[in-house]
């Protein structure tokens, strides 16, 4: 408790000092990049980085506290251990085969021209080492948030941004949309570091730091699958979503991306930090006292949800102030931030249901219920694809935001129907 009423006040300062530097960041691409196909490029394949580096961390990190949360410093450091040593090798042949399938998928999924395909391909290609570091950090925060030391965390999209901003102000002269990866490159490295240290020198004491080697390295990966293809379900959503926004016209997948990066504001601002702090304490209730641990969830998800509501109401009636406080200087001109604005209007829908969608997830992995989120993102992108393909074609991107909303909604209409319905229940158990 005592560490919850620290929270209260520290951490939400440092989520926002990453929303700070999050809209900083959006603020300097906007500004040099503007809508154009330069930045449609960027847009269209940066999910890759996302799924290869980022869902990727959060798998490992959300299976190693669902089954780890109750061990000791001494087991810590050797599910640790054995959990970077497995991921390292996976990971490698997945950096290989993303490298070699760029060019080919990029021409499949997108309706580009040949500039522009010829530089998605270019950037999926940068941005591997990226990917590489940012999912290394998954199971250092996973080791950190059992622990209660939970800043790293929050600082890791502080100091990803700031590397980003500082890369297109130096070098986006020479490097042009190549600098945003390069940006990515050295933020998540930095931070990996950065996360490192605090493992090892003050989250775990130092008698502990001997461990009895690499033990089961492959353990975590049976449940994590399951997350991975959830998490790829995820990312054919976004690519389904970028290649229809890619067929409408030049720009529309630019318009869309700064629409969903504003919307994200709010998760980095209010749904990351509350579902950060609450997994491991969902996770240790489950354990202890099912029902007691239900009942919470559901006290949080009902809050959460009004929560949403009431930014999405504001948000809604701002979205043009808002993007032209934001945006409008550079390369973005009025008439984007109108156009924008208009997508966003309708975006901002979605964002009661993305309230509770990452706190019922989690409350799911805690009691060891992993298909319910692979289900929920396969109606997802099928949705998509069904009233994408209706809607698309009658009001263009208007279009698509209205599908983003529709099928988005679904995922944690089913994630609650399994977390009320399921009645097995059936924890995770540590395997030494």
């Amino acid at each position: 408790m005592h560490q919850l009423r620290v929270a209260h006040i520290k951490y939400p300062l440092i989520a926002s000092l990453g929303l700070f530097a999050g809209m900083i960041r959006e603020i300097v691409v906007a500004n040099e990049f503007g809508i154009s196909k330069e930045l449609d490029a960027y847009a269209a394949i940066f999910g890759f980085y996302l799924f290869f580096g980022v869902q990727l961390a959060n798998t490992v990190e959300s299976v190693f506290i669902a089954r780890y949360a109750h061990l000791t410093d001494s087991q810590l450091l050797e599910k640790f251990f054995s959990t970077q040593f497995s991921l390292v090798i996976i990971q490698v042949l997945l950096c290989i085969c993303l490298f070699l399938i760029a060019e080919f998928f990029v021409g499949w999924m997108f309706g580009f021209e040949n500039e522009q395909l010829n530089l998605s391909r270019n950037i999926i290609r940068c941005f591997i080492p990226a990917m590489f570091f940012a999912s290394l950090i998954g199971a250092c925060r996973g080791v950190l948030n059992i622990k209660g030391n939970y800043a790293p965390g929050f600082f890791y999209g502080t100091v990803v941004s700031f590397s980003v901003i500082v890369s297109l102000l130096l070098t986006a002269k020479f490097f042009g949309i190549l600098a945003i990866p390069l940006g990515y490159i050295v933020g998540n490295a930095i931070a990996l570091v950065f996360g490192l240290w605090a493992l090892f020198f003050k989250a775990i004491k130092k008698q502990h730091w001997k461990t009895k080697g690499i033990v089961q390295p492959f353990a975590i990966w049976s449940a994590a699958s399951w997350i991975l293809c959830s998490e790829i379900l995820f990312q054919l959503s976004y690519t389904t979503e970028r290649s229809f926004a890619s067929k409408i016209h030049v720009g529309a997948v630019s318009t869309y991306f700064y629409a969903i990066s504003i919307l994200m504001v709010f998760s980095a601002l209010v749904i990351q930090p509350v579902a950060t702090l609450l997994f491991p304490i969902i996770a240790r209730k489950y354990r202890k006292d099912k029902s007691v641990a239900r009942r919470f969830v559901l006290r949080v998800c009902c809050l959460m949800l009004l929560v949403g509501l009431s930014f999405s109401t504001l948000m809604h009636f701002l979205s043009l102030p808002l993007i032209e406080l934001l945006l409008v200087r550079g390369q973005f001109t009025q008439q984007d931030a109108e156009r924008t604005a208009e997508i966003l209007r309708i975006l901002v829908f979605v964002l009661p249901f993305m309230s509770v969608n990452r706190i019922l997830k989690n409350s799911l992995y805690a009691r060891g219920t992993y298909t319910a989120p692979v289900i929920a993102n396969g109606v997802r992108w099928i949705s998509l694809l069904v009233i994408g393909f209706t809607l698309v074609g009658r009001y263009g991107l208007s279009g698509l935001s209205m599908a983003y909303v529709i099928s988005s909604t679904l995922v944690p209409v089913c994630m609650f129907a399994f977390f009320i319905f399921d009645r097995k229940q059936n924890l995770p158990l540590c395997r030494s």
